[in-house]
């Protein structure tokens, strides 16, 4: 792998793990909700859930960012093709 796209390489790792971790908060989630008692033990796994969802989707939305967007204007920049550009004008 070329050393140039390592945040490509990371961002879409952190892409993965973003997506396991909300795929965690939603399991946390249901098993909070059939739980039939209301009590304070029940309101802390939904609101620990709501945490670990939060988290797992800013992941994703970071991942997400430096895998499609900044690999773009990387592939841009390595090979001059426009095509490869999400926004915005190469004419450089």
């Amino acid at each position: 792998m070329d050393r140039a796209f390592g945040v490509c390489y990371t961002g879409t790792n952190l892409l993965l793990i973003g997506l396991a971790v909300v795929a965690l908060g939603l399991l946390i989630m249901l098993a909070a909700m059939t739980v039939v008692s209301a009590g304070l033990a029940a309101i802390g796994a939904v609101l620990g859930a709501l945490a670990v969802l939060l988290v797992g989707g800013i992941m994703g939305l970071v991942g997400h960012v430096l895998a499609c967007i900044v690999g773009a204007f990387k592939l841009d920049n390595r090979y001059g093709d426009s095509r490869y550009m999400v926004a915005g004008d190469s004419s450089s």
